[in-house]
């Protein structure tokens, strides 16, 4: 039996973030693939969140934790090396006096035969590792992203984001795009997608006029949301006033704005995302711009929803040609996909349900291949 362990800066429960799921993903798809899978948390101390960790991982969970002084400090030494010395520091969660013996301790109780650490901020732990595969998996690609996002704290240049990737002996990336620019970037260096394993979930059809959304409260989703509400939403209401739009999750805290108008709920935290899709047969991505998987396309798919999404939404997905979702590059192309649901309206749901289960089998055989890598 192949060991695995995995190493975070992010505790894996509660998983209420797309960054953990994925996390918690792919390691059960190791384990059903035979796979003995440890995990190992570095970073600030957290009580709640620690013991749910360890609940979870039954015994299999380590944790080396940086005090808040730990983390300050390095940080400290982080801005004194960008601005003074003109340099990157990659290593600044690792000032922790004792923090790389600590390390090889955990490493040679598990004796694992591959190391996965998830982003960057932590692979120095693949320098430090003996294990045969020393796997870095991405999650996003981070070069140029100030230019292309406006994010400018996680933003690299191509040399810096070449030089994390240059430590591993694999890299795992969460969608195609990231991986064909990773092969770019460390041509020597195997490079596989792995999509987060799913389970089709097939739902009711429903007789009302529901349109779901879902997300986390960050400026991308925010922006793509409040572009559909103003720009798209009121042109669907003119013609067909019975639908309304249904908004879960965190992104709720950013919509109070628009919670006097009768077309739309604001649900806030959603605790049994089954109930939440029971509500609706379509599913909005307006999401403009962004990186790392789509997850809020995915996971609508696996529930075998009418999924419309914006292009960038479903960018980077398994097999692009064939995804079945209907995309919006204009406001009226929304419009006209939602006269076409007034048209077709039940067989159209039915069909997509099919076309959805299909699709999870062909991404879940994918894979299952790119895992077997990993061992």
């Amino acid at each position: 039996m192949k060991k695995i362990l995995v190493v975070s800066h992010v505790y894996t429960h509660p998983t209420n973030v797309g960054n953990k799921r994925y996390i918690l993903d792919y390691c059960k798809a190791l384990k059903d693939r035979g796979a003995e899978v440890y995990f190992l948390y570095i970073g600030k101390e957290s009580i709640e969140e620690e013991q749910k960790t360890r609940e979870a991982w039954n015994g299999k969970a380590y944790f080396i934790h940086l005090s808040q002084f730990d983390v300050f400090y390095g940080r400290c030494l982080k801005y004194f090396h960008k601005k003074i010395l003109k340099r990157v520091m990659l290593d600044y969660l690792f000032v922790k006096y004792g923090i790389n013996n600590q390390f090889r301790k955990i490493e040679n109780v598990i004796a694992p035969d591959t190391v996965i650490v998830n982003y960057y901020w932590l692979s120095k732990v693949l320098k430090l590792s003996k294990a045969k595969k020393r796997v870095i998996a991405t999650h996003d690609c981070f070069t140029n992203k100030f230019e292309r996002l406006g994010i400018h704290d996680l933003s690299m240049t191509p040399c810096l984001e070449q030089k994390y990737l240059r430590r591993s002996n694999m890299i795992m990336s969460i969608q195609e795009n990231e991986s064909m620019f990773f092969r770019f970037l460390a041509p020597h260096i195997p490079c596989i997608t792995v999509y987060p394993p799913l389970t089709f979930t097939k739902q009711d059809v429903v007789n009302n006029k529901n349109i779901l959304y879902i997300a986390s409260n960050n400026q991308l989703n925010k922006e793509g949301l409040v572009w559909f509400i103003d720009n798209i939403f009121p042109q669907i209401i003119a013609l067909f006033p019975q639908y309304t739009l249904l908004i879960g999750g965190k992104i709720s805290d950013a919509m109070k704005e628009y919670s006097n108008n009768p077309n739309i709920k604001i649900l806030g935290m959603v605790d049994n995302i089954v109930e939440f899709y029971k509500q609706g047969n379509i599913v909005v991505n307006p999401t403009l711009k962004g990186t790392g998987l789509k997850i809020k396309t995915i996971e609508a798919i696996s529930y075998g929803k009418l999924v419309i999404t914006s292009k960038h939404s479903s960018e980077g997905l398994y097999d692009n040609k064939d995804i079945p979702t209907f995309v919006g590059v204009s406001a009226s192309d929304f419009v006209e996909i939602f006269k076409r649901i007034e048209s077709e309206g039940k067989k159209m749901f039915e069909y997509q349900q099919f076309r959805c289960s299909q699709y999870i089998k062909d991404v879940n055989e994918y894979t299952n291949k790119a895992i077997d890598k990993l061992l």
